[in-house]
């Protein structure tokens, strides 16, 4: 039986044995490296010669001595005997300055570390500060493990979560965190707005850079920007314009007519009714549109009617004449005017039938203009002076008309209060080179006509009817202020009475 024996020492009673039992044999190796703390070892061989056999070896060696190890380096062991094999790693996010996670030494024969060195550990590098598309980064804090880059989008661009910044991370295994992405801008649906068209000159509808021009339909105005834009913030440049219905803001002039209700506001497509002049008659539709160039348009035309053909005078006692507007009955010789016409009704004041020119004032205090004298209408006509005699109105009624009364009504002015005319006179003429005439009584003093006060309406009636082309009215006194809205009550005179010539002038 063949055996060995090891010791550590060098002398057999003093050593120390370092083998179990009678020693090691082929079936019973040694399994561990065996170390002699002395520095010596003593190999005991026993064999006998009754038969051969596979023979032994021994490899020994010094132990190594401690490694210089790196700042940060870390061993798996510390094992420096022969043979024995330790691993040196970094911590998280480090590695050796020879750019490896990890290195391995083991102690050779002579007592030699297969690496005599271990460098220090180092952060991991992750390389530049990589590039992305339609952004750029920032800055950052470093390189190396954990270290920041921060990123920003170019303008048009935007990240998904929507912050102004992203943050990428330099991670353990030397690369960098997922990189962020910049995605075009893109603004919000524009909403839809009635009677308004969105028409895009430049852009993709939403994205970056899109233009959009807005318009109205005809008819309508824009109030708001014409043009917006998708901005770099993902945001319009503006608000979505409304349109507004366009405004007629001008009656339409219509030579011997007129609009009805001047008092309304008339917008795109709404219509207004014309009415003719008395003496005119309409050629054309009496409706009126307000158009989309905020002017009414189809207008028509007021063209004198030719009363005479209609034989509306007594042809055996006069000849019918007829003016732009008008027409009179001029008695024939041997005859006299009939002032005892039938019926009897408004001149045209109140209806506007007499057109604005045929009314002329002395004057006109602010807010009380010429045009509002018409009965019913709104504020009324005031006269600037505050005097007995010096505020009138006078009436063209382009012909010869026999006037029968008058209608008046009071003034309401801006603090609620009614003023009116006490007292009026009436003065007509035919030519207006010839002085005007007072209206008398039959023994021929002047009229002074006296109006109810604070009555809403007060109706005047001539005690005898007059016929002239031109009416004054006088105030001479008045409540408050001298005001009046008033309407002309008469008829046209058709017929004469014959003249029973053998009653005087007969020879």
């Amino acid at each position: 039986k063949d055996t060995l024996q090891v010791y550590d020492g060098a002398e057999r009673t003093q050593a120390i044995r370092l083998h179990p039992g009678q020693g090691f044999s082929g079936a019973n190796p040694p399994t561990i490296t065996l170390t002699a703390d002395s520095g010596l070892m003593l190999l005991r061989f026993s064999t006998d010669p009754l038969r051969n056999s596979k023979g032994w070896m021994a490899k020994f060696s010094a132990d190594c001595h401690q490694l210089r190890v790196g700042d940060g380096a870390i061993a798996s062991s510390r094992d420096t005997s022969f043979d024995s094999v330790v691993t040196y790693t970094c911590p998280k996010g480090h590695e050796f300055a020879t750019n490896k996670k990890s290195l391995v030494t083991k102690c050779n024969s002579g007592g030699r570390w297969s690496i005599d060195y271990i460098p220090s550990c180092q952060e991991v590098y992750c390389g530049p500060v990589p590039q992305i598309d339609n952004g750029f980064s920032i800055g950052a804090t470093n390189v190396s493990f954990l270290g920041q880059a921060t990123y920003q989008c170019y303008a048009g661009f935007a990240f998904p979560s929507g912050a102004p910044v992203e943050t990428v991370t330099c991670l353990d295994d030397g690369g960098w965190q997922f990189l962020p992405e910049c995605l075009a801008s893109q603004c919000p649906t524009l909403p839809e707005t009635r009677h308004t068209m969105q028409n895009v000159l430049n852009g993709g509808g939403r994205s970056y850079g899109t233009v959009v021009r807005m318009e109205c339909e005809e008819g309508y105005f824009r109030t708001g920007p014409p043009v917006i834009h998708c901005m770099s913030n993902g945001s319009w440049s503006g608000e979505v314009p409304t349109c507004t219905k366009k405004m007629c803001h001008r009656f339409p002039e219509i030579k011997n007519g007129f609009v009805t209700d001047v008092t309304r506001v008339y917008l795109f497509g709404d219509q207004a009714r014309v009415q003719c002049h008395r003496g005119f008659r309409l050629v054309g539709s009496p409706l009126v549109k307000c158009g989309s160039q905020e002017m009414f348009v189809n207008l028509p035309t007021c063209e004198d009617m030719d009363e005479c053909t209609t034989a509306q005078c007594d042809a055996a006692s006069t000849e019918c004449i007829n003016s732009l507007g008008a027409f009179s009955c001029k008695c024939k010789s041997g005859f006299l005017p009939n002032l005892n016409c039938r019926p009897v009704g408004d001149l045209g004041v109140s209806d506007g039938g007499i057109p604005d020119d045929a009314i002329t004032v002395s004057g006109t205090a602010p807010g009380f203009e010429k045009n509002s004298v018409r009965l019913n209408s709104h504020p009324g006509w005031c006269g600037p002076i505050p005097q007995p005699k010096k505020n009138w109105v006078m009436v063209d009624l382009r012909v010869p008309t026999v006037v029968r009364g008058l209608r008046t009504q009071p003034v309401s002015l801006q603090d609620g209060s009614l003023a009116y005319s006490t007292s009026l006179i009436l003065q007509y003429s035919n030519n207006l080179t010839e002085a005007f005439k007072n209206y008398v009584s039959s023994s021929g003093t002047p009229v002074e006509f006296h109006i109810t006060s604070g009555a809403p309406l007060s109706t005047l009636n001539l005690p005898e009817p007059i016929e002239a082309r031109y009416i004054r009215l006088n105030i001479v006194n008045y409540q408050i202020a001298p005001c009046f809205k008033f309407e002309l009550m008469g008829c046209a005179r058709q017929d004469c009475i014959d003249i029973n010539e053998c009653e005087y002038n007969n020879g």
